[in-house]
């Protein structure tokens, strides 16, 4: 093998651990994120629009 073919397939390794590095950082912002989503939905305080509770007592007053 000559020092072309070396030099090449150094590169290459470098270039497939930094893809291998970049997709495991990728996953682990998705994981972070998807935590952060999980933990607003666990914290958040359900609410019911002002919309919903009007057409709640117009039923009721139409005596369903």
């Amino acid at each position: 093998m000559n020092e072309h073919d070396k030099d090449f397939q150094h590169a290459q390794q470098v270039a497939d651990e930094t893809a291998a590095l970049t997709e495991q950082v990728q996953i682990k912002l998705s994981d972070i994120a998807f935590d952060h989503f999980i933990q607003q939905i666990s914290d958040a305080q359900p609410t019911i629009s002002e919309r919903l509770k009007q057409a709640a007592q117009l039923l009721d007053q139409e005596g369903f």
